[in-house]
């Protein structure tokens, strides 16, 4: 085969939630990142022999000045793409790529490559002839051997689904190495391992999210003359090479066997949202609450008196005027707390924005696109005006019906031909869903992940964690107070509660 494109895809400072969100928005990170990237990422794709490459790096559009002034000669020089992105979903990452390649072979490489990292001199080369030899029209590809860098000195480590994860595949709608969690890839596709020198370097390092030493001892002059980076550690002697084979290489096998183990087995039931949200949980446990990345979504749906025909028991969700400025009062000021409104009501932009305005506060709001322009509900003129007030405008079907249990066809109205009307009323893209009647199984969960939503919103009364995918929400009803708010919500759950409503959500997801 010819005409293969190979494009490296790095994350160096994309905004993410969670723990990882907090340390990588931190000054000091990103200067000790950058010059890891300078010393061993940059150079060694700089040096790479007999395989031409392009490589994209995503950094937030806030990143500070300096940042990207030290990133700007390795632009200039054509070494690498920078893209300012604030979230990378498919559609973005087939943008740019395709931005980047103008003029498309028969078929596409991606490999994942992170911005601590290097890569021997012939990494490149080694993927592009295994991709062209292949007769898979997609197929994850890994070189299975690298080194690991750290204080302690230099070790070998064979894993067969690393981090430095590549899919093959066509030009039409490629799904690119990010499709998956790196270890994931072999479930969904076929795989090839390519076996070998080691071929990859990983560096440990004070600012790891993930912080540890696995693989065997090795002696770092064996491997000088591959890697076009420093391997600035001693010579380990004959007698410590022993001691690490026979003693101290085995009990890291067995320690990092575990935790593999459970990390599949975690995956496999709970899925990625849900495994990230158990981790968050159990951290919650083990510290004894909440941590900084913990947040209480609180959801409205209507204010003061309804000016259309509601369904049954809605009523309950509506709130008096009063109550809601008070409500805002209260949470103003807090930045653990996201407001969101549901249902298309007209008060959303009557009563809501004046209110959210007046505090400098901001919302989304999840439209019920069938019912626009519908008395008693927005007009299309009033989400336009909520959008350009600076609030999310998400999806919340065309009817409002549970989305749990619908066909394919239902699907497609509710997911895609909703949120394609609400994007042509405020002539952005909409990223984000919430659930009508807080419903969903394990089918709806699929189908809107496979349709690239940011963020999907929940009923399931329980904290969230930034930068989860799914967001748990407490939604207000009548009778609810200021008050309440402040004494019951606002105040972090223990962690038996976190924890017993994770199992709950877990639920859902897996049924």
């Amino acid at each position: 085969m010819t005409g293969l494109d190979h494009v490296l895809l790095t994350r160096f400072n994309l905004p993410t939630g969670g723990v990882e969100g907090l340390v990588r928005a931190r000054e000091g990170w990103l200067r000790e990142r950058i010059d890891l990237f300078e010393r061993y990422c940059a150079p060694s794709v700089a040096a790479q022999q007999g395989a031409k490459v392009t490589w994209i790096v995503y950094l937030d559009p806030a990143s500070p000045a300096w940042l990207l002034e030290r990133m700007a000669p390795y632009a200039a020089s054509g070494l690498l793409h920078p893209v300012l992105r604030e979230h990378v979903g498919v559609p973005e990452l087939r943008e740019d790529i395709a931005a980047a390649v103008p003029e498309p072979g028969e078929a596409l490489l991606t490999t994942n490559l992170d911005n601590d990292d290097g890569i021997a001199v012939d990494f490149c080369a080694r993927l592009q002839a295994a991709a062209s030899a292949t007769t898979h029209t997609r197929a994850a590809l890994y070189v299975t051997r690298g080194l690991v860098l750290s204080d302690d000195g230099l070790f070998q480590l064979d894993d067969r689904h690393n981090a430095f994860c590549s899919v093959r595949e066509g030009w039409d709608e490629p799904v690119t190495s990010w499709s998956e969690y790196h270890n994931e890839l072999p479930r969904v596709m076929p795989t090839i391992e390519l076996d070998g020198s080691p071929s990859w370097l990983q560096v440990v390092h004070g600012g790891n999210v993930s912080n540890r030493v696995r693989g065997r001892l090795v002696a770092p002059s064996a491997h000088r003359s591959r890697f076009a980076v420093p391997l600035e550690v001693r010579e380990p002697s004959a007698r410590e090479l022993l001691v690490d084979r026979a003693v101290t290489s085995p009990l890291r096998r067995v320690r990092d066997g575990s935790r593999a183990t459970a990390r599949r087995a975690g995956l496999r039931v709970l899925g990625k949202d849900g495994y990230a949200d158990a981790k968050a949980t159990l951290r919650t446990i083990r510290s004894g609450g909440p941590d900084g990345s913990s947040l209480l979504n609180l959801c409205f749906h209507g204010i003061g008196e309804p000016a259309r025909e509601l369904e049954p028991g809605e009523e309950s969700y509506w709130i008096d005027a009063a109550t809601f400025a008070e409500i805002l009062d209260v949470v103003k000021g807090r930045p653990e707390v996201r407001l969101s409104f549901d249902d298309a009501n007209a008060s959303d932009a009557e009563i809501a924005l004046p209110e959210l305005r007046a505090r400098g506060l901001t919302a989304s709001f999840f439209v019920v696109a069938g019912r626009l322009d519908q008395p008693g509900s927005l007009t299309t003129a009033q989400v336009r005006e909520l959008h350009a007030s600076g609030m999310t405008i998400g999806n919340h079907g065309m009817t409002h019906c549970p989305w749990r249990g619908l066909d394919r066809r239902d699907q497609d109205v509710e997911y895609v031909a909703a949120r394609e009307q609400i994007a042509s009323v405020i002539g952005a893209p909409v990223l984000d869903a919430a659930l009508p009647l807080g419903r969903y199984d394990r089918r709806v969960i699929d189908r809107l992940q496979g349709l690239d939503y940011r963020s999907v919103h929940t009923s399931d009364r329980r904290w969230a964690r930034e930068g989860s995918w799914m967001q748990p929400r407490y939604s207000l009803h009548r009778g609810d107070t200021a008050a309440w708010v402040e004494q019951e919500l606002l105040r972090p759950p223990s962690p038996a509660a976190q924890a017993k409503g994770a199992l709950v959500g877990a639920a859902k997801r897996w049924r």
